[in-house]
């Protein structure tokens, strides 16, 4: 934990977040600013901070509302996928207490390791159907890690696979400007890196960063 953090109280959190990263959410400070995120959340502050809410408000959630919640949109996802896919809901579950009984530790560990390959790149599929095997999504997920133990990684879609590598090319300066406009409004360029990795290297390779991406 950095030195800086000593003696911050929840207004002084407020603040930093506030004047660095407003309108950014969990994930997205977790991208660009790793310390700050992780000693909100083990400080206890995370439910605290002004994330956006996006399109969702919990506020009025009972306890079965958000079991049907992550049964609707989650089932089959161990703790860590969870935590990868919506930190803001994985860390509401966890506050009201309701994590414990819907997704055991137990179930957690070592829960691709029955598969067969075949189909645990069913589950990839399922799951991250048009990501690619560098995806930030799929990155530090459970099953992630089984692909990474067995080595199958290569096996997984590139962004060639998918046809992503060649989607920028021919694109004016302005389609590329609308283009982060309606995707990334208001986001840095490192936030972007890891959000549309295909969509900034293409940006890099024709040295445009700067006059598409104005952070």
């Amino acid at each position: 934990m950095k030195q800086q953090w000593k003696g911050f109280t929840l207004d002084d959190f407020v603040n930093y977040y506030n004047k660095n990263y407003k309108g950014l959410s969990p994930g997205q400070v977790q991208d660009v600013d790793k310390s700050f995120h992780d000693v909100v959340s083990k400080r206890g502050l995370y439910h605290e901070m002004p994330w956006p809410r996006l399109y969702r408000d919990f506020t009025n959630f009972t306890r079965q509302d958000f079991i049907n919640y992550y049964y609707k949109h989650y089932e089959g996802y161990t703790r860590t996928d969870l935590q990868g896919k919506d930190e803001y809901f994985y860390q509401l579950l966890r506050k009201k207490k309701i994590i414990k009984n819907l997704i055991p530790r137990a179930v957690r560990k070592g829960r691709y390791s029955n598969l067969t390959d075949e189909q645990l790149f069913a589950s990839f599929l399922k799951r991250y159907p048009n990501e690619t095997r560098g995806s930030q999504k799929f990155k530090g997920t459970a099953l992630y890690g089984e692909f990474r133990r067995r080595n199958l990684r290569k096996r997984l879609p590139s962004e060639y696979d998918l046809g992503l590598r060649h989607r920028w090319k021919g694109k004016g300066i302005e389609y590329l400007r609308k283009y982060y406009f309606k995707h990334h409004r208001d986001k840095s360029s490192e936030v972007v890196s890891k959000d549309d990795s295909g969509f900034y290297k293409h940006l890099s390779r024709i040295g445009k960063i700067r006059e598409v991406i104005r952070k």
